[in-house]
């Protein structure tokens, strides 16, 4: 075999492998470009946000009335010792009974804030304080954010601390501290934690629920 010839026959088989390495490189580049088109889309946008944690451990957990437990509240809130004040629940998560939406608790302490409640830390010693003395706690105030409530209501119905918030406006929480001995406190006495033991009321039973607040004598 000639030069000319040989060297022709090596830059044929040359050409041949740069062939085959361009189609091989061209078929893996097409199934890459498949599986990144057949990859899992995003999930829908418009799906709801399922609940936070808190409130559906709290459906779970807060119990239908049964008829004796209705009777019996009803009956309580038209006594001549028992007052009607203008406030409301602030969440139904913090319902301890269903059929309607209720709190209901007994040897409260209570608080009265002239101002909103907008963080955890301005309410904590004094759910602290409640807890130690075993007694279950009352937040009465114009507006409360709902990190606190969440906080309260888990804790609530985990068995922990029973509480209760009420959204009542300066007419019906001054006539709280009165039925109950409290005295109401300012953002900053709650963001300073300088909220004296003097300054908390007492009660022993109340109902809350959208209606309004019911509390009873105080306790002395």
């Amino acid at each position: 075999m000639s030069d000319s010839v040989r060297a022709f026959v090596v830059a044929l088989a040359i050409g041949l492998v740069l062939l085959i390495a361009a189609a091989v490189h061209d078929r893996r580049q097409r199934l890459r470009a498949e599986r990144i088109e057949i990859a899992p889309a995003e999930p829908p946008s418009d799906l709801p946000a399922p609940p936070p944690p808190g409130r559906r451990y709290v459906r779970r957990t807060a119990a239908p009335f049964t008829q004796e437990e209705r009777n019996n509240v009803e009956e309580w809130q038209q006594g001549e010792s028992t007052e009607h004040i203008d406030a409301r629940l602030a969440d139904a998560a913090l319902a301890t009974h269903l059929g309607p939406e209720t709190c209901i608790l007994h040897n409260a302490l209570v608080l009265v804030c002239d101002d909103r409640i907008s963080d955890v830390r301005e309410v904590l010693a004094t759910a602290k304080r409640a807890l130690d003395a075993d007694r279950s706690l009352l937040l009465v105030a114009p507006s409360c954010a709902a990190a606190v409530i969440e906080l309260l209501s888990v804790n609530l119905h985990a068995g922990s601390l029973a509480s209760c918030v009420a959204l009542a406006d300066a007419p019906a929480r001054a006539r709280v501290c009165e039925l109950t001995g409290a005295r109401a406190v300012s953002a900053s006495d709650l963001r300073s934690d300088d909220v004296p033991p003097a300054a908390l009321g007492r009660a022993r039973r109340l109902v809350c629920d959208h209606e309004g607040l019911w509390l009873g004598s105080a306790e002395t």
